[in-house]
């Protein structure tokens, strides 16, 4: 008979932007030819982080949000492959990937994985991956655990799950892989707990030209609800990619060589933070992308840091994938070894730990997005002094790496 047993997936998005000085030697950008089947899975990423960005901002209006929908879509395409029936399919529908097999996902990852971390001498992106599993009760499914090895390059950890060294060693992988920006994911391990399968990411990015500090600035920053708060305010005047539409004024800062860069999204004067998520899809999105023109201007943002700790049951749930996190109906079966009792596997709990920090030198994670226009300068001023989005993008593919939302530019951490 099969009893439920809790299959831990804590998806672990540690995204970090340290503005310490790069001090490794600057390599050339690499300029890589993806094919349609690649694009089109990041594009579907893109989709589902924009649905997942939406969800959770219902869920947490007025609150600042930072979290990587790439690495989310690895890690649950990682799951993907050890779930069956049912449980596939919702997690396919969730990513938006119902039209793609598991091992053509498996196979985008795998280049990306090794390619992403090239593309651009002076940007530093470090994704990693690892499963822990309690040794002491519980035995992997071999081609499972060849597949997180081959096509994530995970580490597989099997340890006693009841020593106290066990919380220690998942929370020393966590520290390590983050450079110590994120140095805890769990304080305990329920009896009931078989596996933990975490991701993380450390990014880096230095501006292309970087904001004087002598010209940051105290200004004031309105709240969604119109209060103000004090902020430092940065200041660079150059040519930046600009879009201004009816609806929102974008603007994209680059990284390093220009392989990744900042998107920001300020909603026009008459719509707020809540308005432009409603707009907020992936075909109008791409329509104001497309619409950027390089343009000089006096570009104002404001420096921030934070940090997020997310549990997404309920956001991934409301997208599609409450089965499982359902006891009695998930189906995580691929991840058993066969000759070994068959206990049902459920999802308890998603985690996503986040950092980002932007300053003058540069970012961690995220992407400042907002703008808005000065009347009489010339040139024109952008001024992000209210509510904003902002994305992380690679522009090879257009695909974004971290998305966020900025309430209140704090300083915190």
């Amino acid at each position: 008979m099969k009893r439920s047993v809790v299959l831990s997936l804590l998806v672990l998005l540690g995204f970090l932007t340290n503005c310490e000085k790069n001090t490794s030697s600057v390599a050339p950008r690499v300029q890589p030819r993806f094919s349609s089947l690649e694009k089109n899975v990041l594009q579907l990423s893109q989709a589902f982080g924009l649905h997942l960005l939406n969800e959770l901002s219902q869920q947490n209006p007025g609150d600042n949000l930072f979290f990587s929908p790439f690495s989310l879509s690895c890690a649950l395409t990682m799951v993907l492959n050890g779930a069956n029936g049912e449980t596939r399919q919702a997690i396919q529908q969730t990513l938006a990937v119902q039209g793609y097999s598991v091992e053509e996902l498996n196979a985008v990852y795998r280049r990306l994985l090794q390619l992403l971390p090239y593309l651009d001498g002076q940007v530093i992106f470090l994704p990693a991956n690892s499963l822990w599993y309690d040794a002491s009760r519980f035995a992997l499914n071999p081609d499972f655990a060849a597949t997180l090895q081959t096509d994530f390059f995970a580490t597989l950890e099997g340890i006693n799950f009841a020593v106290p060294e066990a919380v220690s060693a998942i929370n020393h992988w966590v520290d390590q892989s983050t450079r110590g920006r994120i140095q805890r994911i769990i304080d305990h391990i329920s009896p009931d707990e078989r596996l933990f399968l975490l991701n993380a990411i450390y990014f880096q990015g230095l501006w292309s030209q970087t904001f004087d500090p002598e010209k940051t600035h105290t200004a004031t920053f309105f709240r969604s609800s119109g209060s103000p708060v004090t902020c430092q305010m940065m200041h660079r005047r150059g040519q930046f990619l600009v879009a201004q539409e009816q609806e929102v004024s974008v603007v994209d800062v680059p990284y390093g060589n220009g392989a990744y860069g900042m998107t920001l999204l300020l909603p026009a004067a008459d719509h707020s933070i809540s308005d432009l998520l409603s707009l907020l899809n992936e075909s109008r999105l791409a329509g104001w992308l497309e619409a950027m023109k390089p343009q000089e201007i006096v570009l104002e943002m404001p420096r921030f840091r934070f940090n997020n700790a997310l549990r997404l049951n309920n956001a991934l749930s409301k997208l599609g994938m409450a089965v499982a996190f359902n006891p009695g109906r998930a189906d995580f079966l691929g991840m058993q070894a066969s000759n070994q009792g068959r206990e049902r596997l459920f999802l308890t709990r998603v985690q996503h730990n986040a950092f980002v920090q932007v300053d003058e030198a540069g970012t961690q994670a995220a992407a400042a997005t907002g703008i808005g226009v000065g009347v009489t300068s010339a040139p024109p001023q952008i001024i992000l002094n209210r509510p904003f989005l902002f994305f992380i993008r690679e522009k090879v593919t257009g695909t974004i790496l971290f998305l966020g939302k900025l309430e209140e530019p704090v300083w915190e951490g």
